[in-house]
């Protein structure tokens, strides 16, 4: 009989909810680990066109990316720009309908000149190099790719707590917070700045290559074939 593959656990509670005669399981989904690597942040921004940015080291960058529609959540993570300091960054990649709405959002808050829309990134692994932090304040999500991409690369995230984001997410260098609660997303990325700047914070790539690697999803899907 068939086996359902779920990519997450929300996921699978799901499916046992829809399709309960069928048996599941969870195959997280994974990525190339060695395609996504640590590097230099300078040499990110460069190749990404922001050579002015460069030079000055105070400058925090915050990232995105992600289709741009109302369901990602962009409009919560610029609001929360507003109470960050006078240095943080937002670099936001991806394309979508909602490009228009969020250019006309972020001249209504007077952030033209903190909030960059990148379009569509050909290389997204400099993306991520570029990045200080990632945040995908998304309202739904399946298992997203993209934390675990910038994990990969070294970037800490901050996840809002909704599908499979928490199995996405590091436990020791990630912070989780409610969907559309601007403070508190604020709030975590307040906190894992502070915790940059010491020193305190540990890479969140060894969690992405012992628990989310693509090799490892590999082997499962094999496993579940031969039965």
């Amino acid at each position: 009989s068939p086996k359902l593959v779920a990519d997450a656990s929300d996921v699978e509670q799901q499916l046992k909810i829809y399709q309960p005669n069928y048996p599941s399981q969870v195959i997280h989904n994974g990525i190339d680990c060695e395609l996504f690597n640590e590097g230099s942040k300078a040499d990110a921004l460069r190749q990404l066109g922001l050579e002015e940015y460069i030079d000055h080291k105070k400058t925090i960058y915050i990232g995105c990316s992600g289709r741009l529609t109302e369901v990602k959540g962009h409009k919560y993570l610029i609001d929360a720009l507003e109470l960050l300091s006078d240095n943080c960054v937002l670099l936001l990649a991806g394309e979508g309908e909602y490009r228009s709405q969020i250019e006309k959002y972020i001249e209504k808050k007077r952030l033209t000149k903190k909030v960059i829309l990148l379009g569509t990134i050909d290389n997204m692994v400099q993306f991520y190099q570029s990045l200080d932090v990632f945040c995908l304040p998304s309202i739904n999500e399946g298992l997203p790719l993209s934390p675990l991409e910038a994990q990969a690369c070294g970037i800490p995230v901050i996840l809002t707590d909704v599908g499979g984001c928490r199995e996405a997410c590091c436990p020791e260098s990630g912070l989780m917070v409610p969907t559309k609660d601007v403070s508190a997303l604020a709030g975590a990325i307040i906190k894992t700045l502070k915790q940059l700047a010491e020193e305190t914070l540990t890479s969140p790539r060894s969690f992405v290559i012992a628990e989310r690697n693509f090799s490892h999803m590999f082997d499962q899907y094999r496993t579940l074939y031969q039965q």
